[in-house]
């Protein structure tokens, strides 16, 4: 058995669209929850928004509504209902991958020096469910979410940082 290269490179995925073909029932289970939270009526153009994440969006159209930020509990309470509405519409199936996208995330981490991250501007919990249809490294520290930090940019600079924590490396090549 051969062992798995050093990881020297890096290689960042998004999930929703690029990995997982999940685009469609996430956002259906999100229009879903902010219903169900009475944060209606609001822009679903999401594109429109200032930042495409969750939390952003979410926080946003909250703050709209309700007249201040969503706290913590606000932010769970909703990823919750979206993670309970994204079960009901899959009818008990897994998300489906982008076809090839599994081999090809594999075959990076099992054969090449590049290190596989996933920075997604989804909830976390709901990332790590569409990940887990064989995707390598589904960790708390080698994917980085829009719970913690809701401008994609700033995701992905957490993610490279926390690569390098569990790479034990200063930089990539």
């Amino acid at each position: 058995m051969t062992s798995i290269p050093a990881k020297t490179k890096l290689a960042i995925f998004d999930i929703d669209g690029t990995l997982t073909d999940s685009v469609f029932v996430h956002q259906k289970a999100f229009h879903s929850a902010l219903r169900n939270a009475q944060l209606t009526p609001y822009d679903d153009d999401f594109s429109k928004y200032k930042h495409h994440t969750d939390s952003y969006i979410a926080n946003t159209i909250f703050s709209l509504h309700r007249k201040r930020n969503m706290t913590d509990e606000d932010i769970s309470r909703f990823e919750n209902d979206v993670y309970r509405l994204t079960f009901k519409y899959l009818k008990g199936k897994p998300f489906s991958e982008i076809p090839g996208a599994v081999a090809f995330v594999n075959y990076l981490h099992l054969y090449t020096p590049y290190a596989v991250i996933y920075a997604t501007g989804s909830f976390h919990r709901l990332a790590l469910y569409k990940l887990s249809i064989g995707f390598p490294n589904v960790n708390q520290s080698l994917l980085f979410s829009c719970n913690r930090e809701q401008v994609r940019e700033k995701i992905v600079l957490n993610a490279i940082k926390n690569a390098k924590n569990f790479d034990k490396i200063s930089s990539y090549k």
